[in-house]
């Protein structure tokens, strides 16, 4: 097989494992939000969106049917749900450092990011395919209140994990009995640092 052909053949099996679905949702703006209808990539069964997309722009239909685009830094947050399970991406400003290895074109990036987990700590996954598979340590990223979001170090992301949390001894507990090799569960221990350590 010519190299020609078999860059053809995978370019034609990416196309067809995503595809489009129609999904009503809410655009939140600083002052407003509107209904749309969005155009949700997702897997080949129509049941996960993919998420790698949704991060630069998404594709939706205005109340008269007309077909728009929105970008992350023109919106607080976009909202939707699929297979019963709700959805909310916020616009975030994040700076890739040079541990994180990812393509240049990133650096510096306004970003749609999915929410794991609300409250006074938040976290965030991001996705790309040049960091392996996702929602391992390095595609988190965390952000007390309105403060700058967090990296985790690559290199050492338990000794990172352990200052960044310190405030917090039960979390600091739970991260260290975690298995060295497995890591922690990031959205229990996020829960449990908003639960156990912050004043309402």
């Amino acid at each position: 097989m010519s190299k020609t052909l078999l860059i053809f053949f995978l370019t034609q099996a990416i196309a067809i494992s995503v595809v489009a679905k129609k999904i009503e949702g809410l655009i939140i703006y600083p002052n407003d939000s509107i209904r749309v209808t969005f155009n949700i990539p997702t897997n080949i069964y129509g049941t996960v969106p993919y998420f790698f997309e949704l991060q630069k722009s998404i594709i939706y239909f205005d109340s008269y049917g007309k077909k728009k685009k929105i970008k992350p830094k023109d919106a607080l947050e976009i909202q939707f749900a699929l297979d019963n399970i709700t959805y909310r991406m916020l616009s975030r400003k994040i700076t890739f450092y040079t541990h994180n290895s990812v393509n240049s074109d990133l650096l510096d990036s306004v970003m749609f990011l999915k929410l794991e987990v609300d409250g006074y700590l938040r976290l965030f996954s991001f996705n790309n395919p040049d960091m392996g598979a996702q929602n391992r340590t390095g595609n988190y990223l965390f952000q007390k209140n309105d403060g700058e979001l967090k990296w985790l170090n690559w290199f050492k992301p338990k000794k990172d994990l352990l200052e960044y949390m310190k405030d917090c001894d039960s979390a600091v507990v739970m991260i260290k009995q975690s298995n060295a090799f497995l890591g922690v569960d990031m959205v229990t221990l996020v829960e449990k640092y908003n639960s156990d350590c912050v004043k309402e």
